[in-house]
């Protein structure tokens, strides 16, 4: 059986470029420069691309406008001068922008990445710090910081946009390494703003937050790891050394979901992505772990809707 990854899926860039009227350059690097939308041709495209973990990092900086955007199952509304980091441990689902929403995006292999960050010397490694960052998947830009940002983004978005630019993987090389500092930067400022924030009377209350937070990440992230074969909610609570009532108050105190839902929401996703690869009921009942095709049926009806049947068939 030709299965899926569990963990990602592969994006061609060039594609994705193409449908985004954007530019790509060596299967590494990807910009668009996003003015005007048909929403409903995004909405759709988004369902039958992006309803998945993606083998690139993403990142997003908005302009003008609003962004909506759901992301591992919680929906955010966001506006002009936010920056959207995402990575191959976030699911996209859904984008839906307003018709006066502006806004760049740039996705980059982990390979162009990790050189690009290896020849900077920094102590910080672009992956790690996707796994490291709390589980809000964007940060909220000072004006000087929108300003610095934007200004990197067409840099790097002009080049890609040159077809004879003498040395023009340098220049990628060199623009990209600059816009990962001044990223940096930007993460750095606002953990210390956390820090200080969280000084005196307030600290105790931060500090559990901040124990919550790592958490509901790390489930997360043990979710995309084992979410095809382990359904029990136990299993993950284990994992995390808490009980599994704990971790269920703790997701639905920050995403407003819990734990079963969670799973659910994973598993369901999972499944329509493997439809929309053409594989059979049979298949897909197989790569999740259920003991049948009924037992399946139910559990995906219940959850999506539809029966896997009914939901085959709208793809076709």
């Amino acid at each position: 059986m030709n299965r899926i990854s569990s963990k990602v899926v592969e994006v061609n860039l060039e594609d994705v470029a193409n449908k985004m009227n954007g530019y790509s350059f060596n299967e590494q690097i990807m910009m668009a420069n996003v003015n005007i939308l048909n929403r409903v041709h995004l909405k759709d495209e988004t369902r039958k691309e992006l309803s998945l973990k993606l083998d690139v990092v993403i990142l997003v900086l908005i302009k003008s406008g609003t962004l909506t955007i759901t992301i591992d199952y919680i929906t955010y509304t966001l506006k002009e001068n936010t920056m959207i980091l995402l990575s191959p441990y976030n699911i996209i689902t859904t984008t839906d922008p307003t018709p006066d929403s502006r806004y760049f995006v740039l996705m980059a292999k982990r390979d162009f990445l990790e050189e690009n960050a290896a020849n900077l010397n920094l102590s910080i490694k672009p992956y790690e710090l996707f796994k490291k960052e709390p589980s809000i998947p964007y940060i909220t830009l000072k004006e000087n910081q929108a300003e610095m940002l934007n200004k990197w983004f067409q840099t790097i978005y002009n080049y890609l946009k040159e077809d004879e630019k003498r040395f023009k993987l340098t220049l990628l090389h060199k623009t990209f390494s600059i816009l990962l500092i001044e990223i940096f930067n930007v993460i750095l400022d606002k953990r210390e703003e956390e820090v200080k924030f969280g000084k005196g009377e307030n600290e105790e209350k931060r500090n559990i937050t901040d124990r919550k937070i790592e958490i509901t990440r790390k489930f997360i992230l043990l979710l995309h790891q084992y979410g095809e074969k382990e359904h029990k909610t136990t299993f993950y609570a284990d994992k995390l050394f808490i009980s599994a009532q704990y971790l269920s108050i703790i997701l639905k105190e920050n995403t407003n979901n819990n734990t079963s839902k969670w799973i659910a929401n994973h598993l369901v996703n999972r499944a329509k992505i493997l439809f929309r690869a053409n594989h059979s009921i049979t298949e897909v009942t197989e790569q999740l772990n259920f003991s049948d095709q009924s037992s399946f049926g139910k559990f995906f009806k219940k959850h999506a809707g539809v029966s896997p049947k009914k939901y085959i068939g709208s793809l076709r």
